[in-house]
């Protein structure tokens, strides 16, 4: 009998430690500083890699969406339904900046009202190097976004003041899924879970980015986007940066795991020796991690051609290559394009936090 009641006591901490990790408390939700765009456009001044850099003399503001789509649930009765809301735990801004004038970044939310409500800005207050902007920090936005955080929110973006040469390089919001308040079993906002599920991710071409000047550099490349994707319509070689947004985890972040990246493009040739012979796109991954000590970039080997048993072809990372992004800021594909060449699409492998249920 005491033998029985140890075992289902022990049963019962393994299933509450289970339960109590990354059960419905918020959605991660991460954008690489990439998808972020300047307020005023001036192509001489900015420059795009996975991060979103300011080139020109003076600050500028830069707009950065917040991709909501990731929250998911269902709508059916007794379901897991999260509400629409902006109301959450924690939103940080990654950026770097190496100069004596500060970045300075706020939310701002236009709710199903029509009405836009603004969060109280955040400062580098003399920081320099690879920062972190909580532009909510522990569930406090505040400014009006904090008085209408609970109703339905249509976009939130992230507006910065950069300075010259600095750099976004992501941001992410914690936004609650039923509850006002919603922390994690680490508050700090450094709670870590495991990986325990994969979901495929995928970006059009048309969210690529390319460069209207290069360091060092006396030509101007020029990129088109249609409905095929972005074409490099320069004389010239030139990079394309495509930044992919994850899935949603559940509450935490974790050592993300990526797998099966693959790039589909027209333009070019399309044989299993293209890539060395350099009459196709050149592709890797490239990525950034949220430790301030650990914050220099990663890359990847380049792609292989490959060809899956329909008959389509594609740039795909080399076969059975795992990478581990650590606790990532960012991730993109970085691809070298001769012209005429189109980038149409990504496809990518990523892990995800447990979930457990709604999904």
């Amino acid at each position: 009998m005491n033998k029985l009641f140890v075992l289902l006591s022990f049963v019962s901490v393994l299933a509450f430690n289970r339960a109590a990790h990354a059960t419905h408390k918020n959605w991660v939700l991460k954008d690489a500083g990439n998808h972020c765009a300047f307020a005023s456009p001036n192509p001489e001044y900015e420059y795009y890699t996975d991060t979103l850099t300011n080139l020109g003399p003076d600050g500028r503001m830069v707009e950065c969406p917040v991709s909501l789509a990731g929250r998911w649930g269902a709508s059916a009765p007794l379901a897991f339904a999260p509400p629409r809301w902006a109301n959450s735990m924690w939103g940080n801004v990654y950026v770097e900046n190496y100069t004596p004038m500060n970045v300075i970044c706020e939310a701002a939310a236009t709710m199903s009202s029509g009405l836009l409500y603004w969060g109280n800005p955040v400062s580098s207050a003399g920081q320099t190097g690879v920062i972190t902007l909580p532009v909510n920090n522990n569930n406090t936005w505040g400014g009006s976004l904090q008085t209408h955080q609970t109703e339905t929110v249509k976009s939130l973006v992230y507006e910065c003041s950069l300075p010259q040469s600095a750099n976004v390089k992501g941001y992410k919001v914690k936004i609650c899924q039923i509850n006002t308040t919603c922390a994690d079993l680490n508050s700090n906002d450094q709670g870590i879970d495991a990986r325990e599920s994969e979901s495929y991710v995928q970006e059009s071409g048309l969210n690529c980015s390319g460069n209207l000047n290069e360091f060092n550099s006396n030509y101007v490349p020029n990129f088109s986007r249609g409905l095929n994707g972005i074409t490099n319509t320069s004389p010239i070689w030139s990079p394309l940066w495509c930044a992919l947004t994850p899935p949603a985890d559940d509450s935490y972040e974790h050592q993300r795991i990526l797998k099966h990246t693959r790039v589909y493009y027209t333009g070019g040739a399309r044989n299993s020796t293209c890539v060395d012979d350099g009459t196709c796109p050149s592709c890797v991954l490239s990525w950034n991690r949220r430790s301030a000590t650990d914050p220099t970039g990663y890359t990847t080997s380049h792609f292989n051609f490959a060809t899956d048993s329909s008959g389509r072809s594609y740039l795909e990372q080399p076969a059975g290559e795992t990478v581990n992004l650590g606790i990532e800021t960012d991730v993109v594909v970085h691809c070298q394009t001769a012209p005429g060449t189109t980038i149409n699409g990504i496809t990518s492998s990523m892990s995800t936090t447990r979930n457990s249920g709604g999904i």
